[in-house]
């Protein structure tokens, strides 16, 4: 699916949903990967984001939501990260 974006994406719902989940997924972490770096920075970004494309946990259409609004990611890139360091911790 080339000039990735959420509205193209969107716009070919159909055909995405057609794909095999683990194409869904590698398409979806493309999308996030870049706005959890900008949030969390390197370090936790690609757990986090491996974490938040998990469709056990997150439906597409969640995922997608997230993409468009910045305070839904913030909070699940923030409940992913505090995942991550209380299992640390452990």
């Amino acid at each position: 699916m080339e000039g990735l974006t959420v509205q193209n994406l969107k716009y070919r719902l159909d055909d995405f949903l057609k794909l095999e989940a683990d194409k869904q997924r590698n398409i979806l972490g493309k999308l996030l990967y870049p706005k959890i770096v900008a949030h969390s920075g390197n370090q936790y970004a690609p757990k986090i984001t491996g974490m938040l494309v998990d469709f056990d946990v997150l439906t597409v259409q969640d995922i997608l939501e997230m993409l468009e609004d910045d305070q839904i990611l913030e909070e699940r890139i923030q409940e992913a990260k505090d995942l991550i360091l209380s299992e640390g911790k452990q």
